[in-house]
């Protein structure tokens, strides 16, 4: 679902349940892209991989410290090439006062910090993309024509996203959400069949996966 059929299914309901109209639409995108998150999440703790990206970029001479790709959360993998006929090699998480200090001398390690990935070997030459990163990202729209599912998110939970948005648009001490946080836990109850075992292909279950919606556990 784009991101402009989302603004309209959440506008939909935001006159449903309070007769009330949100004319920014960018009030609208903000609340979709945190809740994207809230589901994102949720899809993690059965499918820790599923949204993993590629980033690459070139590495540049005598530049150690690297800023990190917009929506980062963390990383999984980084390799590294040094030289343009050279294989990749495998970076080990590190401390960033160990590599500032040389401390792992001429082994590979990185350090996340600061918005910014910081290498223990100091490129001498540049690499045309020889900086290749692993990792998760948050999922988010800007464009009218961004979809969730090009990132990962299937298409039947895009709903649990727009019905998220519109709890956070209600106006406080408005209408009990109840109804919404019912629908919300349907849609989340079928992540396990959704996503299942990306290795084995058989589907999962993963408990409290949207209890703290229904009031049976404490909101994260």
């Amino acid at each position: 679902m784009r991101l402009a059929d989302m603004r309209f299914w959440t506008q939909k309901r935001l006159i449903d349940e309070e007769a009330q109209v949100f004319p920014d639409p960018g009030h609208i995108t903000s609340a979709l892209n945190v809740s994207a998150w809230q589901v994102q999440k949720r899809v993690m703790k059965v499918a820790p991989d599923v949204f993993r990206k590629h980033y690459y970029r070139n590495l540049e001479v005598n530049k150690y410290r690297y800023q990190q790709p917009r929506g980062f959360i963390r990383p999984k993998q980084l390799f590294v090439k040094y030289r343009s006929t050279g294989g990749w090699v495998e970076a080990l998480p590190g401390a960033e006062n160990l590599i500032e200090t040389g401390y792992y001398g001429s082994e590979l390690r990185y350090a996340v910090t600061g918005g910014e990935i910081v290498l223990s070997i100091i490129p001498d030459v540049a690499v045309e993309d020889g900086f290749h990163l692993l990792y998760v990202p948050s999922l988010g729209m800007a464009e009218d024509d961004d979809d969730l599912q090009d990132d990962g998110l299937s298409e039947p939970l895009h709903m649990a996203v727009v019905l998220w948005a519109v709890k956070l648009l209600l106006p406080e001490g408005g209408e009990d959400n109840t109804k919404i946080d019912a629908e919300i836990v349907s849609l989340l109850d079928d992540i396990p069949t959704l996503y299942g075992s990306l290795d084995s292909g058989i589907p999962i279950a993963v408990e409290g996966l949207g209890l703290e919606l229904s009031g049976s556990e404490a909101s994260e």
